[in-house]
């Protein structure tokens, strides 16, 4: 069985480790990159000691996809693991940091709820259920929970996507929350029906663990990187794998007569069994697929990062935390800061804070793409007023990522059509960043499905 997997991104280097895991020879899988380099999103630079990335940081600890591949791909054992400090973490509001809250005592406390909206909190388990369709992630959240909450969902999407809490799909960027309205009427309830779910099963976990080694079940870490940075968990996945670079898939169509896709490219053909495409939807504009015309544009968030190396005195105290999130209506220059040293301290030299500003996204489109000193003193300035800094940074960089973050906004479902489209009628399959989601997490089991897909219909052809 030859099978093509078009995109040497985290997609298709996952999917083709767990069809290896599953038995597929190496040899007969093939991975085509348009461009010379592996990874994607996912590239990581070096620079006097420091470790920085382009694109994610890390990747989930706590998800369950993500952890069961990385314990496949023999990943797990290479990991190094954030520090527990990572749950600490702040929103701008009113012009001071403050805390988020952790937990429903917290927020019951703490000052980011107005008092008016956490009363209004208290009724959304009786607010009626949506049936009318799509919803922005901002209509959503007021129609549950009041307006009052509108500066958290502004810097949590922004976090996310680097996009716009009132164009971003409801039902196609976070499904999972559509699910919790429809499983129990209410997000809170059902929210609460999940975690009774979870708990059970972790105590499930704990007692079979105990039966055989009479151990408790560690909690796993919030997020994990490597030694030398992401770039370096891509390429123990790229090995002895067949990667051909500089490759542009220009036409793929299915051959009757040999019952085989012809995958057609600036460097000669290829007739396979199977076809993955492990791409950005945008790219798919180069390709002609079948008869097939796909016209439709993503919207991609751009976002540079500034990264600002200090040495630990120039704070009264060296941040802590994951970092902080800006909502649009504080009017600063930068999205976030994220605390890279505390959240992984190997990233940086023995007795520095490196810190990682995020700059442009659907908000400041514009910012991201200003001359580097122009990005790096504004920055400067940002983190003198909000975390005063007495010293400017003895190390400075501007890291731009080579795409953008693909923006899954209100009439996705297009995009979303079309995927179905190619799988359901003419067997292809279809994942990477932006079809039905952005995470690592996701993408892995988009992986896992696409895999099982590919081995059962290998065997009932057998």
């Amino acid at each position: 069985m030859k099978i093509i997997i078009i995109g040497a991104g985290f997609s298709g280097l996952a999917t083709a480790n767990l069809l290896a895991a599953r038995g597929i020879p190496r040899d007969d899988i093939i991975i085509l990159e348009k461009n010379s380099k592996i990874g994607g999103l996912i590239q990581t630079h070096h620079h006097d000691g420091y470790v920085l990335e382009s694109g994610p940081q890390a990747f989930r600890g706590t998800a369950r996809n993500m952890h069961e591949f990385l314990k496949i791909t023999g990943l797990l054992e290479k990991v190094v693991p954030s520090r527990s400090t990572v749950n600490i973490r702040y929103i701008l509001h009113q012009g001071k940091l403050k805390k988020l809250p952790t937990g429903p005592l917290s927020a019951l406390t703490t000052s980011v709820i107005s008092f008016k909206s956490k009363l209004r909190i208290l009724k959304e388990p009786f607010v009626k259920r949506w049936e009318d369709g799509e919803e922005s992630v901002a209509d959503f959240v007021r129609r549950r929970f009041g307006s009052g909450l509108d500066h958290l969902v502004d810097a949590f999407v922004t976090g996310v996507y680097g996009g716009n809490h009132e164009k971003l799909s409801l039902d196609h960027a976070f499904p999972q929350l559509r699910q919790l309205e429809r499983m129990k009427g209410s997000v809170i309830r059902g929210g609460l029906h999940v975690a009774r779910q979870a708990k059970k099963q972790r105590k499930r976990q704990d007692d079979d663990q105990k039966k055989t080694t009479k151990k408790k079940r560690k909690k796993q870490p919030f997020l994990y990187t490597f030694q030398k940075g992401l770039k370096q968990g891509i390429e123990l996945l790229a090995r002895n794998l067949d990667i051909q670079l500089n490759v542009t898939v220009t036409g793929i169509e299915f051959n009757e007569k040999n019952k085989m896709y012809k995958v057609t490219t600036n460097m000669g053909d290829h007739d396979v069994d199977n076809v993955v495409i492990a791409a950005n939807p945008n790219s798919l504009g180069e390709i002609q697929l079948f008869d097939l015309n796909f016209d439709q544009k993503v919207p991609e968030a751009r976002i540079a990062s500034v990264y600002l190396g200090y040495n630990a005195d120039a704070f009264p105290s060296p941040p802590k935390g994951y970092g902080f999130l800006i909502p649009s209506t504080e009017n600063r220059f930068i999205l976030g800061i994220q605390f890279i040293s505390d959240i992984f301290p190997h990233l940086a030299p023995p007795r520095k804070v490196l810190l990682r500003c995020f700059i442009g996204g659907v908000r400041q489109p514009d910012r991201a793409s200003l001359p580097n000193d122009e990005l790096v003193n504004n920055s400067i300035d940002e983190v003198a007023s909000l975390l005063s800094a007495k010293k400017d940074p003895e190390f400075t960089q501007v890291v731009r990522p080579i795409g953008g973050i693909p923006q899954i906004e209100l009439g996705h479902g297009s995009v979303i059509k079309y995927k179905e489209i190619l799988e359901q009628e003419y067997g292809i399959h279809v994942t990477g960043i932006g079809w039905t989601g952005i995470s690592t997490d996701h993408l892995a089991g988009e992986a896992f499905k696409i895999v099982e897909s590919i081995i059962q219909s290998h065997q009932a052809s057998s």
